[in-house]
């Protein structure tokens, strides 16, 4: 019998959207217009199945029904769910919205969520166009009173997808959004905060190391890793793009990461793998609760600290070079080619820290 965490590997984000329809548009949680859960909407493939399991079933409903949010103090937790959040695997993605909401009873403890699955959009283009357009209906279903409403509006929403989706297909790469505006992060003192980051991404996730066969199968790679990240920008867009790039340089393909954005804090939560429900429980505790990974020491040794530099210093090389903190330093491999945008944004980090 096949293990959820097996199926997870073997399926999740690897699904073949048809080419006139590739993408699809679901919803789930809690609404007005339901006097309970909101009838499944739009789980028309595997993945989208998987999600709900994993968000709602084994995720909110775990922390919930354990109280892990009412035991926070109040300064420790966040009053509600207002979290953008991105699912990557490959050149397919997972966009969605979570938001706090009621049933047709006045219930308030779960939330409404949304979920977009993209395949084959780059992710300049869904972050610019497809994210807005789940915003809004977010915006849309919350205003909604009834349930013929709201699957009105996913309908609507799901057609304008299928659109962009395929209007990005046809442009074999969608369209380049230029320079994003990243302003001052909120990394640590020093070099130190991205050091911590790598320190993390060398020493939790190496299951993961790119080109690693094993990081289909190990059983250590199912389990989902953790960080709590700074926002590093004002906007969702560039802090997802920055951060998605980031991990993409340092990990497999086959890596699973999933990003959630809260609006209401400066942090970003990243799970790599399959996420467990104590990985969610970051939705509703702030950075009193759960700290930075750029702020917690580290004992990391100057044969460490001088690698990380070094790989750093490639991106002031011209031309420059990405490269994985797995990679040998002697090799211009370990990672995929990125393009010369994502070497500014790197750039970009770097030079942040060194001020």
């Amino acid at each position: 019998m096949r293990s959820p965490a097996d199926s997870f590997l073997k399926q999740f984000l690897l699904d073949e959207l048809p080419g006139d329809a590739g993408a699809y548009f679901a919803a789930f949680g809690k609404h007005p217009g339901w006097n309970d859960h909101i009838d499944d909407l739009g789980l028309q493939t595997e993945t989208l199945a998987m999600a709900k399991r994993i968000i709602y079933l084994d995720g909110l409903s775990s922390q919930i029904d354990s109280g892990a949010w009412e035991k926070l103090s109040e300064d420790s937790r966040l009053e509600g769910f207002d979290h953008l959040y991105l699912w990557q695997r490959g050149s397919n993605l997972l966009l969605g919205s979570i938001t706090s909401s009621r049933d047709g009873k006045g219930r308030t403890r779960y939330p409404i969520v949304l979920c977009a699955q993209l395949g084959g959009v780059p992710l300049e283009a869904a972050l610019h166009d497809c994210l807005p357009r789940v915003d809004l209906a977010m915006a849309a279903c919350k205003a909604a009173a009834t349930a013929d409403e709201v699957r009105a509006i996913m309908d609507e929403t799901r057609e304008a997808l299928v659109k962009d989706s395929q209007a990005h297909a046809k442009a074999r790469g969608g369209r380049d959004l230029g320079s994003l505006r990243l302003l001052q992060s909120r990394m640590g003192p020093g070099d130190d905060g991205l050091l911590r980051i790598f320190y993390q991404i060398k020493t939790r996730l190496s299951n993961w190391a790119p080109g690693r066969a094993a990081a289909k199968t190990e059983v250590g790679a199912t389990h989902g890793v953790h960080f709590r990240l700074p926002q590093g920008a004002v906007d969702p867009i560039a802090g997802l793009t920055m951060w998605s790039e980031l991990f993409e340089a340092q990990l497999d393909s086959t890596a699973p990461r999933l990003f959630f954005w809260p609006r209401m804090g400066n942090w970003l939560d990243v799970v790599v793998g399959r996420p467990a429900g104590v990985d969610f429980f970051g939705l509703r505790a702030n950075t009193r609760a759960i700290p930075f990974v750029t702020d917690v020491p580290y004992d990391m040794d100057r044969t460490f600290r001088e690698e990380v530099r070094a790989l750093l210093m490639d991106l002031e090389a011209e031309p420059p070079r990405v490269r994985s903190i797995f990679a040998d330093s002697g090799s211009a491999g370990g990672a995929s080619a990125l393009t010369s945008r994502v070497v500014e944004l790197s750039r970009s980090i770097w030079q942040r820290m060194r001020r």
